[in-house]
Protein backbone atom coordinates (compact mmCIF):
# COMPACT_ATOMS: atom_id res chain seq x y z
CA UNK A 1 0.00 0.00 0.00
CA UNK A 2 1.21 3.48 -0.85
CA UNK A 3 -0.34 6.87 -0.25
CA UNK A 4 0.18 10.60 -0.47
CA UNK A 5 1.25 12.95 2.31
CA UNK A 6 -0.87 14.89 4.79
CA UNK A 7 -2.61 11.93 6.41
CA UNK A 8 -3.25 10.16 3.10
CA UNK A 9 -5.03 13.19 1.71
CA UNK A 10 -6.69 12.75 -1.70
CA UNK A 11 -5.09 15.90 -3.12
CA UNK A 12 -1.60 14.63 -2.35
CA UNK A 13 -2.40 11.21 -3.81
CA UNK A 14 -3.33 12.90 -7.08
CA UNK A 15 0.17 14.41 -7.29
CA UNK A 16 1.95 11.05 -7.05
CA UNK A 17 3.60 9.24 -9.90
CA UNK A 18 2.95 5.57 -9.18
CA UNK A 19 5.72 3.03 -8.95
CA UNK A 20 6.13 0.68 -11.93
CA UNK A 21 4.93 -2.27 -9.86
CA UNK A 22 1.46 -3.80 -10.39
CA UNK A 23 1.50 -5.24 -6.85
CA UNK A 24 1.32 -1.80 -5.23
CA UNK A 25 -2.14 -0.59 -4.26
CA UNK A 26 -2.75 3.11 -3.57
CA UNK A 27 -4.94 4.40 -0.82
CA UNK A 28 -6.44 7.64 0.39
CA UNK A 29 -8.54 8.92 3.26
CA UNK A 30 -11.73 10.87 2.61
CA UNK A 31 -12.96 13.31 5.24
CA UNK A 32 -14.03 16.18 3.00
CA UNK A 33 -15.25 18.61 4.01
CA UNK A 34 -13.39 18.57 7.34
CA UNK A 35 -15.54 21.37 8.73
CA UNK A 36 -18.41 18.86 8.68
CA UNK A 37 -16.66 15.56 9.43
CA UNK A 38 -14.51 16.92 12.26
CA UNK A 39 -16.96 19.31 13.95
CA UNK A 40 -16.34 19.32 17.69
CA UNK A 41 -13.03 17.45 17.39
CA UNK A 42 -10.46 18.71 19.89
CA UNK A 43 -7.44 17.09 18.18
CA UNK A 44 -7.98 18.68 14.76
CA UNK A 45 -7.80 22.29 13.59
CA UNK A 46 -8.12 24.37 16.77
CA UNK A 47 -11.39 26.10 15.90
CA UNK A 48 -13.15 22.86 14.87
CA UNK A 49 -13.77 22.15 18.57
CA UNK A 50 -16.26 25.04 18.65
CA UNK A 51 -18.36 23.77 15.75
CA UNK A 52 -21.85 22.40 16.38
CA UNK A 53 -24.86 21.68 14.18
CA UNK A 54 -22.82 21.83 10.97
CA UNK A 55 -25.22 20.42 8.37
CA UNK A 56 -24.82 18.11 5.44
CA UNK A 57 -25.62 18.76 2.66
CA UNK A 58 -24.51 22.39 2.88
CA UNK A 59 -25.99 25.57 1.50
CA UNK A 60 -26.01 29.20 2.66
CA UNK A 61 -29.46 28.60 4.15
CA UNK A 62 -28.52 25.31 5.82
CA UNK A 63 -25.53 26.76 7.73
CA UNK A 64 -27.47 29.60 9.38
CA UNK A 65 -28.06 27.64 12.59
CA UNK A 66 -24.39 26.61 12.90
CA UNK A 67 -23.33 30.22 12.31
CA UNK A 68 -25.71 31.44 15.03
CA UNK A 69 -24.03 29.13 17.57
CA UNK A 70 -20.55 30.74 17.35
CA UNK A 71 -19.33 34.19 18.35
CA UNK A 72 -16.03 34.14 16.49
CA UNK A 73 -16.21 36.03 13.18
CA UNK A 74 -13.49 33.91 11.56
CA UNK A 75 -15.41 30.71 12.33
CA UNK A 76 -18.59 32.32 10.97
CA UNK A 77 -16.71 33.05 7.72
CA UNK A 78 -15.56 29.43 7.46
CA UNK A 79 -19.12 28.21 7.99
CA UNK A 80 -20.47 30.64 5.40
CA UNK A 81 -17.86 29.44 2.91
CA UNK A 82 -18.85 25.83 3.62
CA UNK A 83 -22.45 26.75 2.91
CA UNK A 84 -21.51 28.45 -0.35
CA UNK A 85 -19.46 25.42 -1.46
CA UNK A 86 -22.69 23.39 -1.43
CA UNK A 87 -21.28 20.07 -0.35
CA UNK A 88 -23.70 17.36 -1.42
CA UNK A 89 -23.80 13.95 -3.10
CA UNK A 90 -22.75 15.39 -6.45
CA UNK A 91 -19.76 17.27 -5.02
CA UNK A 92 -18.56 14.19 -3.14
CA UNK A 93 -19.00 12.09 -6.27
CA UNK A 94 -16.95 14.63 -8.23
CA UNK A 95 -14.07 14.33 -5.74
CA UNK A 96 -14.18 10.52 -5.79
CA UNK A 97 -14.32 10.57 -9.61
CA UNK A 98 -11.02 12.47 -9.62
CA UNK A 99 -9.44 9.64 -7.63
CA UNK A 100 -10.88 7.03 -9.99
CA UNK A 101 -9.60 8.90 -13.05
CA UNK A 102 -6.13 9.11 -11.51
CA UNK A 103 -6.12 5.35 -10.86
CA UNK A 104 -7.36 4.61 -14.38
CA UNK A 105 -4.79 6.92 -15.97
CA UNK A 106 -1.97 5.22 -14.07
CA UNK A 107 -3.47 1.71 -14.28
CA UNK A 108 -3.26 1.15 -10.54
CA UNK A 109 -5.54 -0.29 -7.89
CA UNK A 110 -7.10 2.17 -5.48
CA UNK A 111 -8.62 1.82 -2.01
CA UNK A 112 -10.19 4.36 0.35
CA UNK A 113 -9.08 2.98 3.69
CA UNK A 114 -10.62 5.68 5.89
CA UNK A 115 -13.73 7.81 5.83
CA UNK A 116 -16.21 8.86 8.48
CA UNK A 117 -17.68 11.69 10.54
CA UNK A 118 -17.23 12.44 14.24
CA UNK A 119 -20.25 11.01 16.06
CA UNK A 120 -20.40 13.28 19.11
CA UNK A 121 -21.27 16.59 17.45
CA UNK A 122 -22.62 15.51 14.10
CA UNK A 123 -26.37 15.05 13.86
CA UNK A 124 -27.11 11.40 13.09
CA UNK A 125 -29.20 12.17 10.00
CA UNK A 126 -26.43 14.37 8.55
CA UNK A 127 -23.77 11.80 9.40
CA UNK A 128 -25.75 8.96 7.84
CA UNK A 129 -26.38 10.93 4.64
CA UNK A 130 -22.71 11.91 4.26
CA UNK A 131 -21.50 8.33 4.90
CA UNK A 132 -24.01 6.94 2.40
CA UNK A 133 -22.99 9.51 -0.21
CA UNK A 134 -19.29 8.69 0.21
CA UNK A 135 -19.86 4.93 0.16
CA UNK A 136 -22.07 5.02 -2.92
CA UNK A 137 -19.61 7.27 -4.78
CA UNK A 138 -16.74 4.90 -3.96
CA UNK A 139 -18.78 1.93 -5.14
CA UNK A 140 -19.88 3.73 -8.31
CA UNK A 141 -16.24 4.10 -9.32
CA UNK A 142 -15.19 0.61 -8.20
CA UNK A 143 -13.03 1.84 -5.31
CA UNK A 144 -12.79 -0.47 -2.32
CA UNK A 145 -13.47 1.12 1.04
CA UNK A 146 -13.17 0.82 4.81
CA UNK A 147 -14.87 3.18 7.23
CA UNK A 148 -12.91 4.63 10.12
CA UNK A 149 -13.62 3.07 12.63
CA UNK A 150 -15.50 0.08 13.99
CA UNK A 151 -15.80 1.08 17.64
CA UNK A 152 -15.15 4.68 18.59
CA UNK A 153 -16.05 8.28 17.91
CA UNK A 154 -16.30 7.71 14.15
CA UNK A 155 -17.51 4.13 14.40
CA UNK A 156 -20.23 1.78 13.33
CA UNK A 157 -20.88 0.75 16.92
CA UNK A 158 -21.10 2.61 20.21
CA UNK A 159 -21.03 1.36 23.79
CA UNK A 160 -23.91 1.00 26.22
CA UNK A 161 -22.89 -0.49 29.57
CA UNK A 162 -19.67 -1.75 27.95
CA UNK A 163 -21.65 -3.65 25.31
CA UNK A 164 -21.18 -2.90 21.61
CA UNK A 165 -24.40 -1.66 19.99
CA UNK A 166 -24.63 -1.31 16.21
CA UNK A 167 -25.70 2.12 15.02
CA UNK A 168 -28.46 0.99 12.67
CA UNK A 169 -28.52 4.27 10.74
CA UNK A 170 -24.80 4.00 9.99
CA UNK A 171 -25.16 0.31 9.12
CA UNK A 172 -27.87 1.24 6.59
CA UNK A 173 -25.70 4.07 5.22
CA UNK A 174 -22.94 1.52 4.67
CA UNK A 175 -25.36 -0.78 2.85
CA UNK A 176 -25.12 -3.45 5.54
CA UNK A 177 -28.04 -5.84 5.98
CA UNK A 178 -28.39 -6.59 9.69
CA UNK A 179 -31.53 -8.70 9.26
CA UNK A 180 -29.68 -11.90 8.30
Amino acid sequence: MATGALWSNLLTLLTLTPLPDPNVWYNFHFYDPHIFTHQGATWSTDWFKFLREVPYPSSPEAVRRAISLVDNEEIKKHLQQYGEERWNREKIEEEIRRAAEWAEKHEVKLFCNEFGAYRYYCRPTFREKWIKDVRTALEKYGIGWAMWEFDGSFGLVYRENKKAVVDKGIAAALGLNLNN
